[in-house]
C-alpha cells in the first residue's frame, strides 16, 4: 500500500518507544480513551520495502466473507509489541512514528480496500475496529489540548526547607555518559562510545568519523558552556544506529525581577525565532517549560549540514534559575522521533532536592 514516504527509526524494541498512554487504552478497550490517545499521541506503523528500495506502510492480506481482495492494517502502541507481532516472520520490522491525525490521508485514500485497523495484534491486548471508526475518532473533539495532555502529571515541587540542587532525568541504560569535567578524556571517551554502538554494523568509515567528530565537537561545546552532565544514546538496532545526545546546564539567576526569568528568556527567544523554529510553553507537574525547537548550521565535521537541537527551559520550583535540558541530532530528517523522545524524557524528570542553607545549619 502506497503513501507519503516514512523514514524508518533505527532503536531496539523497547515499551517506551511509541504511546504507554494508548496502550493503557488498549488494555481497558475504552474506545473514548483510545480515541484521545490517538488524536493526542503517535503510533507505531510497521513498514516494507519496495524493490527499488523505497519504504511504504505495510499491510496484511485479511481473510473476506465476500471473497473480494481486502487488506488489514495493523498499528502497535510500541516497538516492543510490533516485534512480538513480527518475530518468526521478518528478520526486523522497520517502523515510523507518526501521529495520530497522520493516518487521516491513508485511511481517506485506502478505506474501501481496508477490511479492518488491528492494534497491537499480539497482544497483549489486541483491539481491532473498522477504518471508519478510527477515522471518526481522529476528529478533532471538544476539550482536545495537545499541551495539557503532555503535562499532565502528579505535581512536584518543593517543600519547606527544602532547595533544588539538580534534575534527575532517568536515562536508562541505554544511555552512555561523558565526563564533561575533564578535557583530557571527552576525545577518547567520545571515540569509544561511537566505536561500542557500531560494533557489528555495516562498515561506514566516513559515517563513524563524522559522528565521532560531532560528539566530539558537542562535548567540548558543552563544557565550555558549563554543560553540568551529557549522555549519547546508544540504543541501535542490527543494522542502524541513531545519534542523539543530550545535555543539562544550570543556571542559578537569582530573585527575578519585575518579569519571571521564564518571561523573560521566552521574550528574547520569541524574538530571534525562524520561520522553522518552533515554540512551545506548558505548565507541568514540574513548573513552567518552554521547548524551543530549531534547527542550526552544523559544525565543519559535518561538512556544514543542520543539526537538530530541541531545547527545553525548566523553570527552577523557587523561581530562582533555569535548568536547559538540550538535545542535538545531526538527523534532522527524524527530528519529530527525536522530540517524541525528548518530551518522554523530560516529561518524566524530576528535581533532585536537598535541605536549605539555613536548615542544613540548624
Amino acid at each position: 500500500m502506497t503513501d507519503d514516504p516514512l523514514t524508518p527509526i533505527p532503536t531496539a524494541p523497547a515499551v517506551d518507544v511509541g504511546s504507554e498512554r494508548l496502550a493503557a487504552a488498549l488494555a481497558t478497550n475504552d474506545p473514548i480513551e483510545i480515541g484521545r490517545a490517538l488524536r493526542h499521541d503517535v503510533v507505531v506503523i510497521p513498514l516494507m520495502r519496495t524493490p527499488d528500495g523505497q519504504t511504504q506502510t505495510l499491510t496484511v492480506a485479511a481473510d473476506d466473507p465476500d471473497g473480494e481482495r481486502r487488506w488489514e492494517l495493523h498499528l502497535f502502541s510500541s516497538s516492543q509489541t510490533l516485534a512480538a507481532w513480527a518475530a518468526g516472520e521478518r528478520e526486523a520490522a522497520e517502523f515510523a512514528l507518526q501521529r495520530g491525525p497522520g493516518l487521516v490521508p491513508l485511511l481517506d485514500a485506502y478505506a474501501p480496500l481496508l477490511r479492518r485497523v488491528v492494534f497491537d495484534p499480539a497482544g497483549p491486548h489486541p483491539v481491532h475496529a473498522s477504518a471508519a471508526d478510527v477515522r471518526a475518532a481522529l476528529e478533532p473533539q471538544p476539550g482536545d489540548d495537545d499541551v495539557a495532555w503532555i503535562t499532565q502529571q502528579p505535581e512536584r515541587g518543593l517543600r519547606a526547607g527544602e532547595r533544588v540542587v539538580g534534575l534527575d532525568l532517568f536515562l536508562g541504560d541505554d544511555w552512555a555518559q561523558l565526563d564533561l569535567t575533564s578535557s583530557l578524556t571527552i576525545d577518547a571517551d567520545a571515540k569509544a562510545i561511537v566505536d561500542a554502538q557500531l560494533t557489528g554494523l555495516p562498515p561506514a568509515p566516513v559515517l563513524r568519523g563524522q559522528l565521532i567528530a560531532w560528539l566530539r565537537q558537542s562535548a567540548r561545546t558543552a563544557a565550555g558552556a558549563g554543560g553540568r552532565s551529557m549522555a549519547y544514546l546508544t540504543r541501535r538496532t542490527t543494522d542502524a544506529a541513531a545519534a542523539v545526545a543530550v545535555t543539562v546546564y544550570w543556571q542559578e539567576l537569582g530573585p527575578a525581577g519585575a518579569d519571571d526569568h521564564m518571561l523573560s528568556l521566552r521574550t528574547r527567544l520569541a524574538a530571534a525565532t525562524g520561520t522553522q523554529d518552533e515554540l512551545v510553553t506548558a505548565s507541568t507537574a514540574g513548573g513552567p517549560l518552554l521547548r524551543h525547537t530549531t534547527r542550526r548550521l552544523g559544525p565543519s565535521e559535518l561538512s556544514g549540514r543542520p543539526v537538530g537541537v530541541i531545547d527545553y527551559w525548566l523553570q527552577f520550583p523557587d523561581g530562582r534559575g533555569l535548568c536547559l535540558v538540550s538535545f542535538s541530532t545531526p538527523h534532522v530528517d527524524q527530528l519529530d522521533a527525536v522530540r517524541t523522545l525528548s518530551d518522554a524524557v523530560v516529561l518524566a524528570a524530576a528535581w533532585q532536592l536537598a535541605p536549605s542553607d539555613d536548615e542544613a545549619d540548624a
